[in-house]
């Protein structure tokens, strides 16, 4: 689904070839997906990895996540005067916009499916983890640079750095999968499994001695987890607060309720403002996940 394609769209721009950036088939609502999930930083991720070939090709990237049928994270009114549910929380990586883009001469449509072009890591985490983790800091940055979180999305995360966070204070981040907890298996069987509350709670106790750590900020989707941390560690633990989803949520409610219209945007700025923090703490403790 969705080869690349080269296109003509009119007379604008004949010495520029743009590079539209399209979604992931698979990850848009479509007759495959019963249940749409966000998986927000998973299509930021293929968007890297082709982001990453249209840069390498001395292309002019655009990301259109607009035109291609609505993202499972896309409301049904703009957002920022916008309709490109990138354009929510990032900024573009050219000057350019898609009404222009789409009047130009020269135009490449990219691949639907993942595009793994070899400038940045496999999107699927792989042994030996210490050597992927280091491939993942050494190559993305150069590339990451070119779509920078957008000034209301960044200050939204400053916000929340500056009243949550204890000045001049080590935090260590926390994170695991909140919907492979509880009664259900992980929705899909690549997903790793998580530990139990239990055995990382004694994690978290250890790495706070071991390390000299007063604080630590944890980050998942799960209120239950949440509250289990909050009961456990009282003022230690840093929680952002948001909508967050319930392990005991009835079973014939198939949408979970983050990602119901008019939730999902709060919801992906919250998301997003986690990972962002716990790139702000000294040390982290997470599970694999996006």
């Amino acid at each position: 689904k969705g080869a690349e394609k080269k296109v003509s769209y009119g007379e604008k721009n004949p010495d520029i070839i743009f590079y539209v950036i399209r979604p992931y088939y698979f990850l848009t609502p479509n007759a495959l997906i019963l249940n749409n999930v966000a998986n927000l930083l998973t299509q930021y991720y293929y968007c890297l990895q082709k982001l990453s070939y249209a840069i390498e090709k001395g292309y002019v990237p655009i990301i259109d996540w607009e035109n291609y049928g609505k993202m499972p994270h896309s409301e049904d009114f703009p957002i920022y005067n916008t309709m490109n549910s990138w354009e929510y929380y990032w900024n573009q990586p050219c000057q350019y916009n898609l009404d222009e883009v789409y009047k130009s001469k020269n135009v490449i449509l990219s691949t639907q499916n993942i595009g793994q072009f070899g400038y940045i890591p496999n999107c699927a985490m792989v042994p030996p983890l210490n050597k992927y983790a280091n491939e993942i800091s050494k190559r993305c940055p150069k590339y990451a640079q070119y779509i920078p979180l957008n000034c209301e999305t960044r200050k939204y995360v400053e916000k929340y750095y500056e009243r949550l966070f204890p000045k001049n204070k080590l935090v260590l981040g926390v994170v695991v999968r909140g919907s492979s907890y509880g009664f259900h298996k992980t929705q899909f069987s690549s997903h790793p499994t998580q530990i139990s509350i239990e055995e990382l709670i004694e994690e978290v106790k250890k790495y706070l001695s071991e390390w000299n750590y007063e604080y630590f900020f944890f980050m998942n989707e799960v209120k239950e987890l949440v509250d289990k941390m909050k009961e456990e560690f009282g003022d230690k633990v840093i929680i952002l607060p948001r909508l967050r989803d319930s392990l005991y949520r009835n079973t014939d409610e198939k949408k979970n309720p983050m990602y119901k219209s008019g939730n999902k945007f709060q919801t992906n700025l919250d998301y997003i403002t986690e990972v962002a923090l716990l790139s702000k703490c000294d040390s982290l403790l997470g599970s694999m996940s996006s």
